[in-house]
């Protein structure tokens, strides 16, 4: 009785110890990187048309990519993408717009060039924007590249 008592007890405490590390292990997902850069490359080429309907189709790819993978350079091109199609939407008295809503999904963000940017965006077309405190002491050409980029050009 004792012999089967010790084997049980040797077998129990060798599957514990085999059994532990590959329970540590984390699964890692995967996605198809190609795919992830191509959606990318895909929503900064419609991007770069410059016009609100481009705007709205290069969000759509980033979103696609945003759900593969989320990085701060995706989350900057959301950002300003999102807040062009506001500023344009307001502009061309186009309500009810999905923009808004994709926008308040990404926050928080606590880079103050994005801060800044949804700020604009909730301010827009408002009789006497504000903005918060900490931000409003800034200069903007310090937090946007008016010099290389065309759209924080167009935001500035």
């Amino acid at each position: 009785m004792t012999q089967n008592r010790s084997a049980f007890l040797s077998f129990s405490l060798a599957l514990l110890v085999l059994g532990i590390p590959a329970c540590t292990r984390k699964a890692q997902v995967r996605f198809p990187v190609e795919q992830y850069q191509a959606l990318v490359q895909e929503g900064d080429n419609v991007f770069q048309k410059g016009h609100l309907w481009a705007w709205r189709e290069a969000d759509r790819r980033y979103e696609k990519a945003w759900a593969m993978a989320q990085s701060d350079e995706l989350l900057e091109q959301r950002v300003l993408c999102l807040t062009l199609q506001i500023t344009r939407e307001r502009d061309e008295l186009i309500f009810g717009s999905e923009a808004r809503r994709r926008l308040e999904q990404l926050s928080p963000v606590t880079r103050p060039k994005l801060r800044l940017l949804l700020a604009l965006a909730d301010a827009y077309g408002q009789p006497k924007a504000s903005l918060p405190a900490d931000l409003s002491s800034l200069p903007f050409d310090t937090l946007l590249d008016t010099q290389s980029s065309p759209a924080e050009s167009y935001i500035y």
